[in-house]
């Protein structure tokens, strides 16, 4: 690892060469750490946060199991679980690790009640939204005719 051991690594030209894998090994790492928390947290439960740092390289081939500890847990009513998380290769490297915080569903309630975006997010998804589906339907339009 050299000159970047225990620092924090900015991989810019993410979409050619060497950036681009760097950037899509991050993502794919990310997405096995979000799979093992999603899958443990069930259909009900809410990740609400996940901050992860790549620690290690992936070489082509290596193996890695994803695994997680409960650090703590919240008495209030939302029962946020917070849990430490890692990557680790079959050389026990740990190529990844972070934090994540997650709600769980309750025995009494059932379901994690989803948290309500702020307003400037709601109203940048909705223009999101309307954009989208005026395009898909120009398409359509254009496809089938009206």
């Amino acid at each position: 690892m050299g000159r970047v051991q225990d620092k924090v690594v900015l991989v810019t030209g993410g979409a050619r060469g060497q950036g681009r894998s760097h950037a899509v090994k991050l993502a794919e790492e990310a997405a096995w750490v979000s799979q093992l928390l999603t899958n443990w947290i069930g259909d009900d439960g809410w990740l609400a946060e996940m901050d992860l740092q790549m620690r290690g390289f992936n070489y082509h081939g290596d193996v890695h199991r994803c695994t997680g500890k409960v650090t703590a847990k919240s008495d209030t009513a939302d029962d946020v679980v917070s849990i430490d998380v890692s990557a680790i290769s079959q050389r026990d490297e740990t190529t990844t690790r972070g934090t994540a915080q997650v709600l769980l569903p309750s025995k009494t309630t059932g379901a994690v009640v989803l948290p309500m975006p702020d307003a400037e997010l709601r109203r940048r998804g909705a223009q999101v939204v309307s954009r989208a589906s005026s395009k898909v339907g120009a398409e359509l339009r254009r496809l089938y005719g009206e």
